[in-house]
């Protein structure tokens, strides 16, 4: 996702079976992150899957992120956490329509 704005629970983004999956098994080697299955891994598929539900019901925002091990953790204003890209982040969440 280098370079993109935040994923968002979108019609085109994944459907509920496959978004439970990938919180299930998708992990991060870079120190300092933590992997879902540590985040996710004590609760019951109907929990992520009550989440996923709760998530396509807000609008998405513009709060980029990322992964890339090449991208140093920074501060980010907006979620006040450390991730990729969070000094390219505002304080206030810009709104995107879901056209977007």
């Amino acid at each position: 996702m280098r370079g993109a704005t935040g994923a968002t629970l979108t019609p085109r983004c994944p459907k509920r079976a496959p978004w439970i999956r990938s919180m299930r098994t998708m992990s991060s080697a870079s120190p300092g992150r933590r992997c879902s299955a540590e985040v996710f891994g004590g609760m019951t598929d109907d929990d992520i899957a009550a989440i996923y539900t709760y998530l396509t019901t807000l609008a998405p925002v513009a709060h980029r992120v990322t992964n890339a091990e090449s991208e140093p953790l920074t501060f980010c204003k907006m979620c006040r956490q450390l991730h990729g890209y969070g000094n390219q982040n505002d304080s206030q969440p810009r709104h995107r329509s879901h056209a977007n």
